[in-house]
């Protein structure tokens, strides 16, 4: 799927390589089951999850980079993949990257608090989209840093026109509930 999450990773891990060995572990995510379960998702976590598996066999990493899901079912695949990373890894950096601005919304559920909490003492810094994220969030400021790969919104420097200047524009876009749309 081509969406801001694809491009920004493409983006990054363009850098990352050319800079660095990187090794990437890819898992697919059918649009079709977007915030429900399936059997489906569990499967292809499995396959990513052993190849991942296979990969951490073969040589030891200095960093795990990766993003952050926003979902029990996601935040425990963090869970997993960081503590996996972690016993062959041990005094590697882990960084989760946030694409997602309802992290307060997902701490709204208890199972969720208590699964995050458990991946903040495996993680060893946070990547953040803006400034505003970083003053909301409730993590240390210590572990959370800035990657600015998207704009601020200000509201308040649109000027309106008269109708007749006024250029009318018609958007179709992919809306989901939990992006704060």
């Amino acid at each position: 799927s081509v969406h801001g999450i694809s491009i920004s990773n493409e983006i990054n891990v363009n850098i990352l390589k050319s800079k660095h060995q990187v090794t990437i572990v890819e898992e697919f995510s059918d649009l079709r089951f977007h915030n429900q379960g399936s059997l489906t998702k569990v499967l292809s976590f499995i396959k990513s999850y052993l190849h991942f598996f296979s990969e951490l066999l073969k040589k030891r990493y200095d960093i795990f980079y990766g993003v952050i899901y926003l979902s029990t079912f996601g935040i425990v695949k963090n869970l997993s993949t960081i503590c996996l990373f972690r016993l062959f890894n041990r005094k590697s950096t882990t960084i989760l990257h946030f694409h997602r601005s309802d992290f307060d919304t997902f701490l709204s559920k208890k199972l969720n608090k208590i699964l995050f909490r458990a991946l903040d003492k495996l993680t060893s810094k946070y990547i953040l989209l803006s400034d505003i994220q970083f003053k909301q969030s409730p993590l240390g400021n210590h572990k959370k840093f800035v990657l600015y790969n998207t704009i601020e919104e200000h509201y308040s420097q649109v000027k309106h026109t008269p109708r007749e200047n006024e250029l009318s524009i018609v958007y179709i876009g992919n809306y989901i509930k939990e992006k704060g749309i």
